[in-house]
């Protein structure tokens, strides 16, 4: 099962809370009052940078592939996501 968390497919920002590692300036910037573990809070679905379209084709292509030959590579150019033939650049899709 795949489980993405909280708003992170809609390019959400903002911390659910702030557990581990944050700094003192992150903990006083980011108040209980406003972080959804804590308190009620909306996602924004319509944010048109997200990554719906690329969550969707992942999963179709985990659903009908040997994922053996997936790689996932951090680049200057952002992240590729490269399977046979298939290259996908987040928010760009490139077919080569």
């Amino acid at each position: 099962m795949l489980h993405l968390h909280y708003g992170f497919e809609l390019g959400e920002g903002k911390p659910v809370n702030t557990g581990l590692d944050f700094t003192d300036e992150e903990i006083e910037k980011y108040k209980p009052e406003e972080l959804p573990l804590f308190y009620y809070s909306e996602l924004n679905w319509l944010n048109k940078e997200n990554i719906i379209d690329f969550i969707r084709e992942a999963n179709q292509l985990k659903d009908k592939s040997d994922l053996s030959e997936l790689r996932i590579e951090k680049t200057e150019e952002g992240i590729l996501v490269k399977f046979g033939e298939f290259i996908y650049k987040l928010n760009e899709k490139v077919i080569k």
